[in-house]
Formats: structure tokens, C-alpha cells, sequence
């Protein structure tokens, strides 16, 4: 697993160590890269052609739980995956 945005990495901290609300964002957007981003590098994503981000809603039931692909319960598994 790579890293987690800086901003996402604050907002943990501030809700696990600082009592502060984590309020996750209602929609996530998948996008492809050809060079992987990381905290110090954006990467390149891939851009041309009918290429989009596509939006997806968090939900239990459009992401798989930790624990098995196709879960739809809340994660229990310990492989940090979805």
C-alpha cells in the first residue's frame, strides 16, 4: 500500500490523537497513472484519448471489505486492502 495523501494523514492524526471529527469525503475518484505518485511526486496520469476519472460513492457496497473481495460488510480483515 502506498502512502496516504498529506491531508488525509493530518485528519487521522487529528481524529485519533486531537478529538477532532473525521469526516470521510461521500465520493472518491479512481484514476490511472503511468508513473505512481508519491509524497514528494504527483506521477503522471494518463491523459488523451476518451480517458476520465470515474466517481465513486463510498459505500459498503461499491468497496470490498479487508477481508474478502466482494465483502459488503464492514472490514474485518487485517491486509489493509479493498
Amino acid at each position: 500500500m502506498t502512502a496516504l495523501t498529506d491531508t488525509y494523514e493530518n485528519s487521522i492524526i487529528d481524529w485519533l490523537m486531537r478529538g477532532q471529527a473525521l469526516t470521510p469525503p461521500a465520493t472518491g475518484y479512481i484514476a490511472l497513472f503511468t508513473v505512481a505518485p508519491t509524497d514528494s511526486t504527483s506521477g503522471t496520469e494518463v491523459s488523451g484519448g476518451s480517458y476520465a476519472r470515474v466517481a465513486v460513492t463510498a459505500s459498503l457496497a461499491n468497496w470490498a471489505g479487508t477481508q474478502s473481495a466482494g465483502s459488503t460488510t464492514a472490514s474485518s480483515g487485517t491486509g489493509g486492502t479493498t
